[in-house]
């Protein structure tokens, strides 16, 4: 691996230089596609959300209008490799990030 490549996620340290084991602010940002804009697959989507709670909250993006959505806490989760590998399954790849 390159030097510093494992550093390129979400905790890495920025102006505000935090701890890695502070970030509350951290979400996940899930990106729905004009082809995934259907109401089956979003309540499938939070179906699979609300199977995982956790303390990180979730906000869908839509890509057709650019609008953000947070979710309410309820849809909250604990992210995972399984998990996101689940909802790229569902709406695709590079769908799901975390930041």
């Amino acid at each position: 691996a390159l030097p510093g490549s494992a550093a390129t996620g979400p905790g890495r340290p920025d102006a505000v230089g935090r701890p890695e084991t502070k970030t509350p602010a951290q979400r996940v940002f899930i990106k729905i596609t004009a082809a995934a804009e259907n109401a089956r697959l979003l309540e499938k989507l939070k179906a699979l959300l609300e199977l995982h709670p956790g303390p990180v909250g979730t906000v869908l993006f839509y890509e057709s209008t650019g609008k953000l959505l947070a979710l309410t806490e309820r849809y909250n989760i604990k992210p995972s490799p399984s998990l996101f590998r689940e909802m790229e399954q569902m709406l695709g790849p590079d769908t799901v990030k975390v930041k």
